[in-house]
């Protein structure tokens, strides 16, 4: 069941791209037609280390934009990735593409440091990867729009717009938080916002992600009495069944508590995928698979889990594998390619948000903070302790914890992790979708959307449009 994990690892599967051309794209006065063959890749630089002034060396990195629409004060739409997304399919084809065709901007791209093709360093060694931090993330944020900025010639009056998905949603709002005269506005969609170092809730809320006007009302039982049969399984050190049901490469160590927190996080990540990617429609399909064995949800569960996911192969639940999967600190490993190393880096050292669970939670398991921390120690090979890690995360939440005006955060209602959110704002605009999971207003506006996501990308191109709007000399 290798599918399992690669489909896990990886957030967004990039659609065939255009060719990017390695050359200077024009600026095009103001009544240039709009082309469709416009896709420029570009460099800039950086330095390596924002905050040591001695050290003034810079690395290139690698950009792309879609320059189509770009007409001479067009505004500059900025997509900042999320995690182990590498792709540029949302400067071709998203909300925010249509609503550049008439506000004639320039959409842009690049993979944050250590993601992707943007490697500062020779390897990702711990001694390396401490410069991957959010500080300078944003600070190379910043570098690249006044790199940009210069680049149209229109320093002073670009309106630039950044816009996100999860971490790149919560990095946009942070640098125009950060950086408020480089920045006009910022769209958060399904950004983290609400920090902490651990958390039951996007176990707990699951729950509620399966209850959202369904046919079958009972779905919400039906997992919770998997889990449950599945622990009284593990009470009993059942492993043969366990492991026939989930097609296990190897039988379940029901003495091992990071084994059986390791097996719970794999396939509580295998539903919340299926959501994230089929929002209310995903929901309503698992549903109807969990029941196809009226009398055995356990087996309902794993069956979906080997049918969805499986590729003929076992299922690696191993904690070693896992740990094993991500330790290569070399550059085209498998940690590195999809950026589950980096990653687990940054939450072990910043970012926390790990997903806790104990046997009263809404399904019960044992899934602690220490695991997590192990998690961390293996990988890297050094000490992670709450303590530190706590201060690190309260640091992070105090700099950005309050609201700021241009700013706006959309969230799915069926979302596990929604409540890292901000679902209610005071000086910026929080939009929550109800039946929908995670970013799923980043797509064009459809006239057969469903209406709460329709309302949903009609306010916001409503306000990006407004935020694009060139300052003239009587509003000065």
């Amino acid at each position: 069941m290798k599918l399992l994990i690669l489909l896990l690892s990886i957030a967004f599967v990039a659609s065939q791209s255009p060719v990017y051309r390695r050359e200077e794209w024009k600026i095009r006065e103001k009544n240039a037609e709009i082309l469709d063959n416009q896709f420029y890749e570009g460099i800039f630089q950086t330095r390596i280390d924002h905050f040591k002034p001695l050290n003034q060396n810079v690395t290139d990195f690698i950009y792309h934009v879609n320059a189509n629409f770009f007409v001479h004060l067009g505004p500059l739409y900025i997509y900042i990735k999320d995690f182990r997304d590498n792709s540029t399919r949302f400067i071709e084809d998203s909300l925010l593409v249509d609503i550049a065709k008439d506000t004639r901007a320039a959409l842009m791209t690049f993979d944050m440091r250590f993601f992707g093709v943007n490697r500062p360093t020779s390897d990702t060694s711990l001694e390396n990867l401490e410069l991957l931090t959010v500080e300078q993330t944003l600070a190379d944020i910043a570098t690249f729009v006044r790199f940009i900025r210069e680049y149209v010639a229109n320093y002073e009056y670009s309106r630039v717009i950044l816009w996100g998905s999860g971490y790149g949603g919560s990095l946009a709002v942070w640098a125009k938080k950060r950086y408020p005269n480089l920045i006009t506005a910022a769209y958060a969609s399904s950004g983290a916002f609400v920090l902490s170092t651990y958390s039951f809730l996007p176990f707990d809320l699951l729950e509620y992600t399966l209850t959202p006007n369904l046919e079958d009302r009972d779905c919400r039982n039906r997992l919770q009495q998997a889990y449950q049969t599945l622990q009284d399984l593990i009470d009993e050190g059942n492993n043969e069944l366990i492991s026939s049901r989930f097609n296990l490469c190897e039988p379940l160590d029901t003495t091992d508590p990071h084994e059986i927190a390791s097996l719970y996080e794999l396939s509580v990540r295998a539903l919340t995928n299926y959501v994230e990617t089929y929002h209310s429609v995903g929901v309503r399909n698992f549903c109807l698979n969990m029941r196809a064995i009226l009398a055995d949800p356990l087996h309902s569960f794993a069956r979906w889990i080997v049918h969805e996911y499986g590729d003929g192969s076992c299922f690696d639940h191993r904690f070693s594998a896992l740990v094993d999967r991500h330790n290569d600190t070399e550059w085209g490993s498998y940690g590195t390619n999809t950026g589950q190393r980096q990653q687990y880096y940054l939450q072990c050292t910043q970012l926390g948000g790990f997903a806790v669970a104990d046997r009263y939670t809404w399904i019960p398991q044992n899934v602690s903070l220490g695991h997590h921390l192990r998690k961390c120690n293996e990988i890297f090979g050094r000490e992670f302790d709450e303590a530190t890690l706590n201060s690190a995360v309260r640091t992070l939440h105090t700099e950005f914890e309050h609201s700021i005006e241009d700013t706006l955060y959309t969230n799915g209602n069926i979302d596990p992790s929604r409540f890292f959110g901000r679902l209610y704002e005071d000086k910026g605009i929080s939009i929550n979708i109800d039946y929908h999971s995670k970013s799923s207003d980043l797509g064009s506006l459809h006239l057969n959307d469903p209406y709460p996501l329709y309302e949903a990308k009609r306010q916001i191109d409503g306000l990006v449009r407004e935020w694009s709007i060139f300052p003239t000399a009587e509003s000065n």
